[in-house]
């Protein structure tokens, strides 16, 4: 299906990088809990990061990510980071 929406050829190379919530129970440790303190969503939540072709092969997961933090800073750091991905591009 995204081969014909964007019109791409066999050849190239189509990935899909994206960030969800994943529930947390309480923690004693404030520090971490502070962290994980999602306002918008009213809950304890870390954000685990998939990084998957268009046939749903998966790439590398990353994280666990804060609560806090966006989806583009999460994503700038695995790009900062990680040298093999930046590879595939």
């Amino acid at each position: 299906m995204v081969r014909e929406l964007f019109d791409l050829k066999m050849e190239d190379l189509a990935i899909i990088a994206d960030a969800t919530y994943c529930r947390r129970e309480k923690s004693s440790n404030n520090d971490l809990q502070y962290k994980t303190c999602s306002e918008q969503k009213m809950d304890l939540l870390t954000k685990p990061f998939i990084v998957c072709c268009t046939d749903w092969f998966i790439i590398d997961c990353y994280g666990p990510f804060q609560a806090n933090q966006n989806d583009a800073t999460s994503f700038d750091y695995i790009l900062k980071t990680d040298r093999n991905l930046i590879s595939i591009f």
